[in-house]
């Protein structure tokens, strides 16, 4: 099986090897997520990320499934009320633009459950930089955007709605 470059760092390390990332924003360049990153025997990891700012136009999904704990700050989550993918061009493109319900994800000790292919994005962040820790499950595929287009893996994804 061929890896990208970013699959092949993520997956071929030894567990107990921890990294930090940061994620600049596609067109300005700035900080756009600081994060820390500790594999564990079983193939899973525990993480810290910290979100500077709000997400790029598209929806995005994840790898994998996680337990999320917002420690502080906080974020306006938008997410599509139906799931992009069944749907025809026309009724895709109001879902992707405007059909998305919104809700602020305040700082709470209680885990909140995000599964791998719940397309999402990070709208806003009201009270400035969002701490975040995750515990994440196996990695289960390659992530993407939503476009108007379709789905569109993160390596091929260049900013476009």
């Amino acid at each position: 099986m061929v890896k990208t470059a970013d699959e092949a760092r993520r997956t071929d390390w030894d567990w107990g090897v921890a990294y930090r990332d940061t994620l600049r924003d596609l067109t300005t360049r700035e900080v756009y997520m600081r994060r820390w990153i500790l594999r564990l025997p079983t193939g899973r990891a525990m993480r810290i990320h910290c979100i500077h700012k709000p997400d790029v136009v598209a929806l995005h999904d994840h790898p994998f499934n996680m337990l999320i704990w917002v420690i502080k700050g906080g974020y306006l989550e938008s997410f599509p009320a139906v799931d992009p993918a069944n749907l025809n061009p026309d009724l895709r493109e109001r879902i992707l633009r405007e059909g998305v319900f919104a809700r602020h994800v305040s700082p709470s000790w209680w885990p909140r459950y995000v599964p791998a292919a719940k397309p999402h994005r990070i709208s806003a962040l009201p009270n400035g930089p969002s701490w975040s820790f995750l515990l994440t499950g196996k990695r289960r595929r390659v992530w993407g955007f939503e476009t108007l287009a379709g789905w569109v893996p993160f390596f091929d994804y260049r900013g476009e709605a």
